[in-house]
């Protein structure tokens, strides 16, 4: 890695949510809230494709916001970058 380079993670949000609300026991409580922000994470990637801005789609696409498959975020977070 060279050193104008960091070490980051992409995270899949609507994964994680699944799997909290199905499998850690106390957050049963939560289940309504999960799907709840599962409704809001997906209006803010519908408005986030409107918008179009290079920034925030690298930013929805390292936490798995829009539909792409997992083999494609590398490739479309530098045609991202490309545009900034």
């Amino acid at each position: 890695m060279e050193n104008n380079e960091s070490l980051y993670f992409n995270i899949d949000l609507p994964q994680l949510i699944i799997e909290i609300g199905n499998n850690v026991p106390q957050a049963s409580v939560f289940r309504q809230p999960l799907k709840v922000l599962q409704a809001k994470l997906a209006a803010i990637a519908s408005r986030a494709i409107e918008l179009d801005d290079p920034e925030l789609n690298i930013l929805m696409l390292e936490c798995k916001l829009y539909d792409v498959c997992h083999d494609d975020i590398q490739k479309y977070i530098s045609e991202q970058k490309q545009r900034q």
